[in-house]
């Protein structure tokens, strides 16, 4: 899979429910390696605040405890 970050914005959101959305953060899935947009946790918080699965103060908090332990949070990314 090749990750391509992408900058979230409200009307991304066009699949009625986070879970379709989160699948639409993948594509290219007939070409090859599908293209990862979320690109890593940080990406992947952004996203969540935009899909309005956290608000602001839980996204401040998770990427707190991803600086605090980057292994930790890309290895929560990774599974």
């Amino acid at each position: 899979m090749r990750f391509s970050p992408y900058d979230w914005s409200a009307k991304d959101m066009i699949g009625g429910d986070p879970a379709l959305d989160f699948i639409n953060t993948a594509s290219d899935w007939s070409g090859g390696a599908p293209v990862d947009r979320l690109g890593g946790y940080e990406g992947f918080v952004d996203w969540a605040v935009i899909a309005g699965v956290v608000d602001d103060k839980e996204a401040r908090r998770m990427k707190a405890v991803a600086s605090a332990s980057p292994q930790s949070a890309g290895a929560a990314f990774d599974a």
